[in-house]
């Protein structure tokens, strides 16, 4: 009688499972494959529950399918910005005319929740279903965030290093100094370098982020420290990434082992060989025009010279990543986003930049899409989950309406949005 009731109960919770089970059928007019970085015409994605089951040429949809037609559509994975800072935040401060960290990230956590709530939905919004944010979060903030995604992904999936590792002190000017103890992991020998790791390993971060210089401050990571950094985080699984501005930090890091290398703004043209040779991703973080157009309207002074050497800057700045692409360097998209609301409208559409400067860089649509899906994905070691819609990989899955490869202005203007299978957006 037990046997004939377990079986029964089983048989119960299996229709109950199924008839659960969302089934979607999306028709794509044209869809990017991101691993090969080509568009293809007409495919069937067919996604269960969190994941895309197939990708099909032809499919003949079935009773309970929940069809889509996006024939009228450019359908790609989800974008993946691999240079967020979600619970800071900066603004043009009215008084002194410069722009400041906003202090009450400091001074109230419910406040920075709110901020991290605000941009981490804009981030979505705009088509972002994965980030990699790199500290600035205080003490761990950004672990609450996770804990939610684990039960309901209403945010982009987050991976987080947590406290960056710095020698000495901060990035912080003068004024903010006192907050550093709170946002850094300071080291200054070989045992500080240990412990920081250890608190890092068990807050549970995804990659290390280390300082090889702090600008606006002067300090350099010595690079027997470095060294040692790199070292022990390896021989703990963890990957690391450089927080790099100078010609001479950029150096440094290629040289300790890092992984990875953010900002690059300095690199020599040897430097780029050295990088190239060692097989070291890039994630440039340079403005595009979107984003320095409301930088010259919202600073409170110099916007007569803002207005000149802006573009000279943007334009020097073009050139250099058009050298990073044709030099064969793995390039990966991050915004370092961080300007207030009231500056660039969104977290998400300020996120945007670190798409669209590599595109005004002359740079082909497909491989700046890859290099916005595919490429972080494998920087993130989550190749075949996320940045691909292929069998196996989470139904993360966006699209605009029309053609991107003949329209880039459609990439600002996401349409379609499903994140681990849910529909976010449809329109």
């Amino acid at each position: 009688m037990k046997t004939i009731n377990i079986i029964i109960f089983f048989i119960f919770t299996s229709i109950l499972a199924q008839s659960q089970i969302e089934n979607y059928v999306i028709f794509c007019g044209k869809f990017f494959n991101s691993e090969k970085a080509i568009f293809e015409k007409n495919k069937y994605i067919l996604a269960t529950n969190d994941k895309v089951i197939s990708v099909k040429d032809e499919y003949e949809p079935k009773s309970n399918d929940k069809y889509l037609d996006l024939s009228d559509y450019t359908i790609m994975p989800g974008l993946i910005d691999c240079h967020t800072h979600f619970l800071h935040n900066e603004y043009f401060n009215g008084k002194t005319k410069k722009l400041e960290i906003d202090s009450l990230i400091f001074q109230n956590e419910d406040y920075r929740n709110q901020l991290g709530e605000k941009n981490l939905t804009a981030y979505l919004n705009e088509g972002f279903t994965s980030i990699r944010d790199l500290g600035n979060s205080g003490n761990f903030l950004e672990k609450e965030f996770k804990d939610k995604n684990a039960k309901d992904f209403q945010y982009p999936s987050i991976y987080s290093s947590g406290k960056g590792i710095v020698f000495q002190r901060g990035q912080f000017p003068k004024k903010f100094e006192k907050y550093e103890q709170d946002e850094y992991l300071i080291i200054h020998d070989s045992l500080s370098i240990q412990n920081a790791i250890n608190q890092l390993e068990n807050e549970g971060v995804d990659l290390i982020k280390v300082y090889a210089d702090n600008a606006p401050n002067k300090e350099l990571m010595p690079p027997h420290l470095f060294s040692y950094i790199v070292e022990e985080s390896h021989k703990r699984g963890f990957k690391i990434t450089a927080h790099a501005i100078y010609d001479r930090s950029i150096k440094n890091a290629a040289l300790a082992g890092v992984d990875c290398i953010e900002h690059i703004y300095g690199i020599s043209d040897a430097t780029m060989d050295l990088i190239r040779e060692k097989g070291i991703t890039v994630v440039p973080t340079f403005e595009d025009k979107y984003s320095v157009s409301k930088i010259i309207k919202h600073a409170p002074k110099n916007k007569f010279l803002l207005r000149i050497f802006m573009p000279i800057e943007l334009k020097k700045n073009r050139k250099l990543l058009k050298k990073l692409h044709d030099n064969k360097i793995n390039i990966c998209t991050g915004s370092d986003a961080y300007l207030d609301d009231r500056v660039v409208e969104s977290r998400g559409k300020s996120a945007k930049s670190g798409i669209y400067c590599l595109i005004e860089s002359k740079i082909p649509m497909n491989e700046v899409l890859q290099m916005a899906t595919y490429n972080g994905s494998i920087l993130l070691g989550e190749k075949g989950k996320i940045g691909q819609i292929k069998k196996g990989a989470y139904a993360d899955i966006i699209a605009v309406k029309g053609d991107v490869q003949k329209n880039k202005n459609l990439l600002k203007e996401i349409r379609f949005i499903m994140k681990r299978g849910v529909v976010i957006k449809h329109e």
